[in-house]
């Protein structure tokens, strides 16, 4: 008899300890195999012939020698995840996106880390709790652009001032008290975006069904976010005693520095279908953004604090260690709530864009 109960219980424990292996998306209370390494290397990219939904052109021709312009990206990601104890699973993920920002390329480069606990598993249900830390970082941005810089300077100040060029020499010419200057620079005019980063913390609970063909799951969370920018200008470099002593009476802005901290409550499903070596991946994402007052709202008294995000992947399993996957994001307000650092006062029409990308890549099993 108590041999009959340890076998009982044996089966019983197999049955629970289900070899649940992830797709594209690791959100789900169920882990994989004790033991079990999972690598995704990944690529991403928008351009006008992938943009297929007709997002970019619509969204972005007419803003694209604007500051708050984002049309193509390249990404890459590298996801590990390792499950130990029965019950943990370790996830870091790295990525890089690579963005048309402002005439420029802005490189943004991701990491999240999270630590999942699974607290409760039946045959169909698992519960589970994840701590995570992600950090946005941007690696210094120069901008050249003249029509650029003084659509940013408009944004950046109240104070009526542009750069020019005449013959091979740049100006400034800037209003104060009635009277304009106009002074010639010693530099090549930039704006330039400098040590910018965001860094959060957040927590989020997962609470996943298991059926035949199907792994779906319920997720929800609160994100605390600290955020730098850095906003620099050539004219804070300049020599001239009289830009100089503009700078110095406030006339001038010749820098940003600003720091502030949002906080996110965001919640969604997955759901991943497979049939054989096939799986289809569709997840939905709402993050509810809460900024200090006067980030909330864009110049028409719009809203700018929710985004909406949907996922669809497909994936094949090549072999049992390994998988291909296809697919795509939309997102309502591009990047809102994601690269923390995009949003400030001065780009608050920025998320006002629908965007969206393709994936690919593949997925190895160790």
């Amino acid at each position: 008899m108590f041999y009959r109960l340890l076998i009982l219980l044996g089966l019983s424990c197999s049955v629970y300890a289900q070899n649940i292996n992830y797709t594209h998306n690791n959100i789900y209370a169920f882990l994989p195999k004790n033991n079990q390494f999972d690598m995704l290397l990944g690529y991403e990219l928008v351009n006008d012939t992938v943009d297929i939904f007709n997002i970019k052109e619509s969204e972005f021709s007419s803003n694209t020698q604007s500051f708050d312009s984002l049309g193509d990206m390249k990404g890459y990601n590298l996801n590990l995840g390792y499950s130990f104890f029965d019950n943990f699973y370790v996830s870091a993920k790295y990525n890089q996106k690579n963005l048309n920002y402002a005439g420029s390329t802005l490189t943004n480069e991701n990491i999240d880390i999270f630590l999942r606990y699974q607290i409760y598993r039946s045959k169909k249900f698992a519960l589970a709790i994840d701590a995570g830390y992600v950090t946005n970082r941007a690696k210094d941005l120069y901008i050249y652009d003249l029509n650029i810089i003084n659509n940013t300077i408009s944004r950046v100040t109240s104070k009526d001032l542009s750069f020019s060029k005449e013959n091979d020499t740049y100006y400034l010419t800037y209003v104060s008290d009635s009277t304009t200057s106009k002074i010639s620079l010693e530099n090549k005019p930039y704006i330039a975006l400098l040590d910018t980063y965001d860094e959060s913390y957040y927590i989020r609970g997962v609470l996943s069904y298991h059926g035949e063909n199907t792994l779906f799951s319920l997720f929800g969370g609160y994100t605390q976010i600290d955020i730098k920018n850095n906003l620099d200008s050539s004219v804070a470099h300049e020599n001239s005693d009289t830009i100089k002593d503009a700078i110095t009476n406030n006339e001038i802005d010749a820098s940003y520095k600003f720091e502030r901290v949002d906080a996110i409550v965001f919640g969604g499903f997955n759901i991943q279908y497979s049939i054989g070596s096939f799986h289809s991946l569709f997840a939905y994402k709402l993050n509810k953004i809460y900024r200090i007052e006067g980030l909330e709202k864009n110049s028409n008294n719009e809203k700018t604090d929710i985004n909406h995000i949907v996922d669809l992947n497909f994936a094949y399993d090549i072999s049992d260690d390994l998988s291909f996957y296809l697919g795509g994001r939309l997102m309502s307000n591009q990047f809102n709530g994601e690269i923390h650092y995009l949003y400030t006062e001065y780009t608050n029409t920025t998320f006002d864009h629908k965007y969206g990308y393709v994936n690919t890549g593949f997925i190895y099993r160790f």
